[in-house]
């Protein structure tokens, strides 16, 4: 099964207000998004069982599973992974926010609509519809996601989210994507700490605050140990590590070369400035 729905957690600014309205204390409180969408893979049969259609309720049988895993993952998990590292170095806070920047919301888009969907097998419209319903969920009101908490174990969601599409695009094109490409170097720079604690890899933001990094230990740890190392030595052990992403990724012709020129425009001018000129 898939289920596919933004869930942000105890909603503690308003906890009180509501379990007044409900006249008791209720410690389980979630919010989520209105957006929900439930796969079961098995027999058409199971219709018969749970007449899901007929009740008119977001849940889809089928035969495979897996096609709707992948637009899940890669557009709406991808979307995320490969501009919440960038935007939050840039100031912002929520994903709201993001969608209210058009340089952040331009950025996900265009790695989203050019070098994500021409990767993926579902059809075309239906992958269209969804990434466009990915911008209307990443602007709800309502749903106050921190790009920090999207930020938790960033090196094996980009393996996982990005790394596919990213793969996928090459093989296509024969060419690098640009967005995913700066993606990758985003996620270096968010990842460039200067003191490790018990708690992770602490780092500070152009703007001068501080931010922990939240990951395997022993990503942590390379980071750190890496922590006085050039933009160019840096990229060549990050590209280098098997462990972080199951291959050596100087492999791939020209991308060592482009993250290291990314990487010194972000130290330059910053994240904003490099996604506006990815536009």
């Amino acid at each position: 099964t898939l289920v596919d729905r933004i869930v942000t957690g105890y909603p503690r600014n308003e906890a009180a207000a509501i379990c007044e309205e409900l006249g008791y204390k209720d410690n389980l409180i979630d919010t989520g998004e209105i957006f929900g969408f439930w796969v079961i893979e098995g027999p058409q049969s199971i219709k018969k069982e749970l007449p899901v259609e007929e009740a008119g309720l977001p849940i889809l049988i089928c035969d495979d599973h897996k096609p709707y895993k992948q637009r899940k993952v890669r557009i709406l998990n991808g979307a995320h992974t490969g501009f919440v590292l960038g935007a939050y170095l840039a100031g912002q806070n929520i994903v709201r926010d993001c969608m209210h920047d058009e340089v952040i919301k331009g950025f996900m888009n265009k790695m989203l609509y050019d070098e994500v969907i021409p990767t993926l097998t579902l059809d075309k419209n239906d992958l269209l519809n969804f990434a466009k319903a990915v911008s209307d969920r990443f602007n709800n009101p309502f749903v106050d996601h921190e790009l920090m908490s999207i930020s938790l174990n960033s090196t094996s969601k980009w393996k996982a989210r990005v790394m596919p599409s990213f793969l996928g695009y090459i093989d296509e094109h024969h060419a690098l994507p640009k967005c995913i490409t700066t993606s990758f170097a985003f996620y270096i720079q968010f990842y460039r700490g200067y003191e490790l604690t018990d708690a992770g890899l602490v780092a500070k933001r152009p703007a001068g605050n501080t931010y922990t990094i939240s990951d395997d230990r022993d990503i942590l740890e390379f980071y750190y140990n890496h922590k006085d190392d050039s933009v160019k030595d840096l990229v060549h052990a990050v590209c280098t590590n098997t462990s972080f992403w199951g291959q050596d990724l100087t492999q791939i012709a020209g991308f060592e070369d482009a993250v290291v020129q990314t990487l010194t425009e972000i130290e330059e001018k910053g994240t904003y400035e490099v996604m506006k000129e990815c536009l």
